[in-house]
């Protein structure tokens, strides 16, 4: 993934890794925390994202595990 790619993505899913964070650990100290970890784990994946909806759901599923 791209920096630009990457920041793409931030500017697109931060509300939503915010929200379903803080939706689970009450706290939004703790939520910027979580949302921090899992955008520097979609930094580092290799993998490859077939759609829009795959990044999202990956994001969505990566914060609840967190």
């Amino acid at each position: 993934m791209s920096e630009n790619e990457f920041d793409c993505c931030v500017r697109r899913y931060r509300k939503t890794v915010f929200g379903t964070a803080l939706c689970f650990v009450k706290n939004p100290s703790d939520a910027d925390d979580i949302a921090q970890e899992v955008f520097m784990k979609l930094y580092r994946y290799e993998g490859h994202f077939d759609s829009d909806e795959h990044i999202r759901a990956w994001l969505i599923r990566c914060t609840v595990n967190l």
